[in-house]
């Protein structure tokens, strides 16, 4: 591990914050508490809250069948070809029985390529495939469910999923450093992600400004620092400003 940072906070107020180590290797940058990394799955839970700010809306209801919203999923079924339908709740309790591998993403995928297809393009792909297992009866984790619920969350706003995202959660939680993409002028802060394979250490995100995201990736596509991370985090207690009621 190259580098961390860490952040403590307690009833609304940041007690303490540290960064260790550096957040790239060679040439050697040091981490800095206000460090922008990839916070690859914790992006699960701003897709939920996404969703569940469209349940308080009234635009959406956790237990009517996804196919009610995405009409190509209304032939979901298992291997053995039992049809089931899956609901909006089961897509967000990973027992949905949607496999867990992303379709149509290559183990390195932070590309152009990868960043030019779109959230319809790859729930498209994983309507056609079929369930692991029936759902509700078991839980799996997986990273193609929090497509469907993008997608969702896209026709259900009538915004694409970001948009949605910006609007709904990071401004009103002033989560400034906190997007899909790193803006030019925040590149110099963002952190290195590195992959060891084979005993190998080897780059897997070192953020190009070139490069144009139309592909949001709900299951772990936001950049974010610990600040930001704390006031989301924040928001979901009784003394917190938050985005959802405390109902």
């Amino acid at each position: 591990l190259p580098g961390a940072s860490l952040l403590i906070m307690h009833k609304g107020k940041v007690i303490d914050q540290r960064a260790y180590g550096v957040c790239e290797i060679d040439p050697a940058r040091p981490f800095q508490t206000d460090t922008i990394c990839w916070i690859a799955s914790l992006t699960k839970p701003f897709t939920a809250t996404a969703a569940m700010k469209l349940v308080e809306q009234g635009k959406l209801q956790l237990d009517e069948p996804i196919e009610k919203y995405l009409p190509q999923f209304s032939q979901l079924s298992t291997v053995a070809g039992t049809r089931h339908p899956v609901t909006v709740r089961q897509l967000m309790s990973h027992s949905s029985g949607i496999p867990a591998a992303v379709p149509l993403r290559e183990s390195f995928f932070f590309t152009q390529r990868w960043y030019d297809r779109s959230l319809a393009e790859v729930v498209d792909a994983i309507a056609k495939r079929p369930l692991d297992f029936a759902p509700g009866t078991e839980v799996h984790y997986s990273n193609a469910a929090p497509y469907v619920l993008g997608r969702i969350i896209e026709v259900t706003s009538g915004k694409p999923f970001d948009e949605f995202l910006l609007e709904e959660v990071f401004e009103p939680l002033h989560l400034t450093d906190t997007g899909f993409f790193v803006p030019a002028e925040k590149v110099n802060r963002s952190a290195v992600v590195y992959r060891r394979q084979s005993n190998t250490l080897s780059v897997f995100c070192r953020w190009d400004p070139q490069w144009k995201v139309r592909m949001t990736m709900p299951d772990g596509g936001l950049f974010s620092t610990p600040a930001d991370i704390a006031r989301f985090a924040n928001s979901f207690l009784a003394h917190g400003p938050g985005v959802l009621s405390q109902d």
